[in-house]
């Protein structure tokens, strides 16, 4: 492949992308070690609300829980070192042994789905939508309503009772 491919994240045929399962709270440890050793590590994570001491805050957390994404260039490096990697549980295997290498065109939908924030859909009263993050998360509700400022009003069954409440288009997807 020409240098133009490899510049835009594209890798040569012998290069795969592999799936790591970290040990737990270590994906930080895990993808520092793994740069270290000349891999090109991919932790996928998106936002959300949780609770610490009597109080909501964002946090960054794995899309996927235990696991991570490894570039490994068979030319310069053993898929064998990652398992020794500090941090790393071990290479998803499958049947063989061998681990299965992850397709490039999901990596690169995973990234994408990073940085859809970035253009929020238009919101209409009836849309059916997932509220992603917050005290609500996990609710699938109708906008009943628009308010200002990228908030929207969706109506909730909470304790049996029908309660209007104003979520942050950031928090939704639209179904």
């Amino acid at each position: 492949m020409s240098d133009e491919y490899e510049a835009e994240g594209i890798a040569n045929s012998e290069s795969a992308w592999f799936a790591v399962q970290f040990k737990p709270n270590s994906h930080k440890i895990a993808e520092r070690n793994l740069t270290r050793q000349g891999f090109e590590a991919f932790l996928p994570t998106f936002t959300q609300t949780v609770k610490r001491a009597n109080a909501f805050r964002e946090a960054r957390v794995p899309l996927f829980p235990g696991y991570m994404f490894a570039l490994v260039d068979s030319s310069t490096h053993s898929w064998r070192t990652i398992n020794s990697t500090y941090g790393v549980s071990k290479l998803v295997t499958f049947g063989d042994q061998k681990p299965a290498s992850v397709p490039f065109a999901l990596i690169e939908a995973l990234r994408h789905i990073g940085n859809v924030g970035l253009d929020q859909p238009a919101y209409e009263v009836g849309d059916t939508v997932h509220i992603t993050n917050g005290p609500f998360a996990n609710f699938i509700t109708q906008i009943v309503g628009l308010v200002p400022e990228q908030r929207v009003w969706v109506l909730l069954d909470v304790l049996g009772k029908a309660t209007r409440v104003a979520v942050g288009t950031d928090s939704l997807v639209k179904l």
